[in-house]
């Protein structure tokens, strides 16, 4: 019995020394933890009071006053007195002569020399135009032709097309398909009613025309606008005066 005993005690201190250890390592490393760990300070929130220092303001040194340095004063000299100047002869003073002016005689004959006339030239004589023996016929003077306005009227599918030019000098010829219809856009086939466009231009020497108006539009930039670039493709044959010609074209688009 006593054995038992005295080993339940032995068992019961060793148990003690064993939770009195653990307990001493949990308790070592719980301080160690909180030892390394760094606590953030806590965020102020509130006013701030900046203190500032005085401000010591440094007089500036004080330049000494220089003194105006005057000139000197060289000593004056007293210049010797001239010679007294002896007495020259008496000269012999001559009364000045007065100088008469010439008196012009405004009523009596002016010296001034008349200015001679123009000399008139004599004019020719008309010539005279040799005379043609009777019964001879003089050959008539060429008249230079007339200008004349060429007028084109044609079809493009269904629509129409007048065209006018050659209002000065020898009238150039066409040589242009014309196909506006074409290019216009599906819409126009829908129309109610005609529409018509007018455009004056200008043929060129090369033959091309140079510059167009608009005269009469249809309503439609989009329609006005094809139908000029159509115009401006025109050609026609270069004058023979190599002048500027004038025309107009009408396109009329039918419903």
């Amino acid at each position: 019995m006593k054995l038992a005993t005295r080993k339940e005690t032995e068992r019961m201190l060793l148990s003690l020394l064993i939770a009195v250890v653990i307990h001493t390592l949990i308790f070592l490393i719980i301080e160690y933890a909180d030892f390394l760990t760094i606590e953030k300070p806590a965020e102020y929130v509130g006013p701030m009071v900046v203190e500032l220092s005085e401000v010591t303001i440094v007089p500036e040194p004080v330049k000494p006053v220089e003194e105006e340095t005057k000139p000197e004063e060289e000593p004056f000299k007293e210049e010797p007195e001239a010679p007294p100047r002896e007495p020259l002869p008496a000269e012999e003073v001559t009364p000045e002569e007065k100088t008469v002016p010439e008196t012009v005689d405004r009523e009596g004959p002016s010296d001034i020399a008349p200015t001679p006339r123009e000399e008139t030239k004599p004019q020719p004589l008309p010539e005279a135009k040799p005379e043609t023996p009777s019964g001879v016929a003089t050959p008539p003077v060429p008249t230079p032709p007339e200008a004349k306005e060429h007028i084109y009227n044609g079809k493009d599918q269904s629509n129409e097309f007048m065209i006018k030019w050659g209002s000065i000098g020898t009238a150039p010829k066409l040589i242009w398909e014309i196909s506006v219809a074409q290019d216009l856009p599906d819409w126009v086939r829908g129309i109610e009613k005609p529409l018509e466009i007018t455009f004056s231009f200008i043929i060129g020497p090369n033959g091309r025309i140079s510059h167009i108006n608009l005269d009469k539009s249809s309503g439609y930039p989009d329609i006005d606008r094809i139908v000029a670039n159509n115009l401006m493709e025109a050609k026609f044959s270069i004058p023979v005066q190599r002048e500027r010609v004038d025309g107009t074209f009408t396109y009329r688009i039918k419903p």
